[in-house]
Parts: structure tokens; sequence; C-alpha cells
């Protein structure tokens, strides 16, 4: 039996947050806690889904180095909507 490394939510999530260059593959890896190859493959599956339902997917305005960049920007978007 197979056992799949990463859920389908987050292999959409990973799609959408790699088609927006919101950072990079090794940055995505570590933040799915998978390796580049099994991020890389699930990121080839679902673009096409995206693409054939002709889903618009914006670039970020930023593009942060790591994983924890990323989440530091996240927490603090967060925290700003908060207060």
């Amino acid at each position: 039996m197979f056992r799949q490394k990463i859920t389908d939510g987050d292999r959409i999530l990973a799609a959408i947050l790699y088609h927006r260059r919101v950072c990079g593959l090794d940055a995505l890896a570590e933040l799915f806690g998978v390796c580049k190859s099994t991020l890389w493959n699930a990121i080839r599956d679902v673009l096409p889904i995206l693409d054939d339902r002709r889903i618009d997917i914006a670039p970020a305005d930023h593009r942060h180095p790591t994983a924890a960049d990323l989440l530091t920007s996240v927490g603090a978007d967060i925290h700003q909507v908060v207060n």
C-alpha cells in the first residue's frame, strides 16, 4: 500500500503558493515537511487542474527566501488583523 506523504489539501495549497511565487521550492518543501521531489510531483499534479479550470493566480507582492520568513510574515499579518 502506498502511503501519501502530503494531503490533497496541502498539495493544492503548495501548488498555489508555488504558482504565486510566494517562496521557492526549498522553502515550500521545508514548510510542508517533505522532500523537494515529493513536493514537485504534487505541484505538477495540481497545476494542470488549475490551468484547465482557468483559475487566475496573481503573483505575490513579496517572495520569501525561507519557510521561517514566510511563517513570520503570516504571523505578522494575523497579528495586524486581530489588533
